[in-house]
């Protein structure tokens, strides 16, 4: 809802609070998710995924008001103006998106991620990573808001993992990765440095 993105949006950043419905979003690897478009002024969705015998391209192809990119996500520098964006989402989606996408965000801009794929570790952890850990929801409750400016909820066996440990999930889901976690949030929230 609107209003658990609006407390997102103020608790990731120092600046005055902002609608999310103001706010311009980058949705890489969204395959068929398109949510975020009735909370954000506008979402640029962007996948490239072919299977399931094209069903991705039609459905954007019907759907002419979302904002649809048909790239591989490592190859949108001509397509997208870097600082243009306030939001980069990343649910589920393989690649180096915290990394890869950042130059499309202004500074002071969220990220939102889960570790699905390991994105998220990946943010807190990659050599020059561009991303501040700043909260956490715990679950998928608007409640569930968990500041984690430290780090904490990057624990293993009670121990805060190291940034370098933790850029080792990138690429791995939950079962296969080499750091697995205390605790895994629902989604994460880092703020573009």
């Amino acid at each position: 809802t609107t209003t658990t993105n609006t407390t997102t949006a103020a608790a990731a950043t120092s600046t005055p609070q902002r609608e999310v419905g103001a706010m311009r979003a980058l949705y890489p690897g969204s395959y068929l998710h398109v949510a975020p478009a009735s909370a954000f002024s506008a979402v640029t969705f962007v996948d490239n995924f072919t299977g399931k015998r094209g069903e991705l391209q039609r459905f954007f192809a019907q759907h002419p008001d979302l904002h649809y990119v048909n790239k591989d996500l490592r190859k949108l520098d001509g397509d997208l103006q870097h600082d243009s964006y306030d939001a980069l989402i990343s649910l589920s989606a393989s690649g180096d998106i915290s990394q890869t996408c950042a130059p499309f965000v202004r500074s002071g801009g969220i990220f939102y991620a889960n570790d699905d794929f390991g994105d998220a570790s990946f943010a807190l952890g990659a050599p020059g990573s561009h991303w501040v850990p700043v909260g956490a929801f715990t679950t998928a409750s608007p409640d569930s808001w968990t500041d984690i400016a430290d780090g904490t909820l990057f624990t293993r066996k009670g121990k805060r993992v190291s940034c370098s440990d933790a850029a080792r999930n990138r690429g791995f889901g939950y079962s296969k990765r080499p750091i697995k976690y205390d605790t895994n949030a629902f989604a994460y929230v880092f703020v573009k440095r």
